[in-house]
């Protein structure tokens, strides 16, 4: 199991926890803590601030869903 767990900022998803890289597929994806922060055990006041994932982006499905229509050619949802 890889030490990346990435979740969307925009979704639940979550099939992308304990991956060894980064989709090409996924969108402004940043680091936002360690591997060992993200599975460290921590009380209910931190895990709401902090989350268990490494990374956050954009997953594939909300690109379509969110960007289709700012696209030009594309017609309004």
């Amino acid at each position: 199991m890889g030490t990346i767990r990435l979740a969307c900022l925009l979704c639940d998803e979550d099939r992308f926890d304990g991956i060894d890289a980064i989709p090409a597929d996924w969108r402004d994806v940043d680091e936002v803590q360690s591997y060992e922060a993200a599975t460290a055990e921590v009380d209910f006041e931190r895990e709401c601030a902090s989350g268990w994932w490494t990374h956050l982006g954009i997953c594939p499905d909300c690109q379509q869903q969110r960007f289709a229509s700012a696209e030009p050619g594309s017609a309004a949802p």
